[in-house]
């Protein structure tokens, strides 16, 4: 492997540079499966996903995104522009599930929310329990 032992550490936003000039030349020398090992915090995802589009992976693409849905923290508003809308979308809607699957329900003036306790109500202007 060209970029083994003796390339320095690269950063997130270098290994992406370094794969696209290597991509245009098809010499990305396992760039693309050291990015892959490495993914494993959401900034690592992130240059996953961007690295899935430079290759052509949409499923590595949605992989990527899948995790990135778990993970904490989200990723900052640099990291979604990079990923891309409907990416960003997918992560906020899995985050978006998993916080109403915590929630519970209550009821005010007919309306019901999944909300958590206590809730201040902006429906009846009180804190519901």
């Amino acid at each position: 492997d060209p970029l083994g032992a003796r390339t320095p550490h690269l950063t997130h936003r270098e290994q992406i540079e370094l794969l696209r000039i290597a991509s245009k030349h098809d010499m990305n020398y396992g760039l693309l499966s050291r990015i892959k090992n490495s993914a494993h915090t959401t900034s690592g995802l992130v240059t996953l996903a961007v690295a899935a589009d430079i290759t052509d992976a949409p499923e590595l693409k949605e992989s990527a995104v899948e995790e990135m849905a778990k993970m904490e923290p989200l990723p900052t508003l640099e990291e979604a522009q990079l990923i891309g809308l409907e990416a960003t979308y997918t992560v906020l809607m899995a985050v978006y599930d998993q916080m109403k699957r915590n929630e519970t329900s209550l009821a005010c003036n007919g309306r019901y929310f999944r909300l958590p306790n206590p809730v201040f109500c902006f429906v009846c202007a009180k804190k519901h329990h």
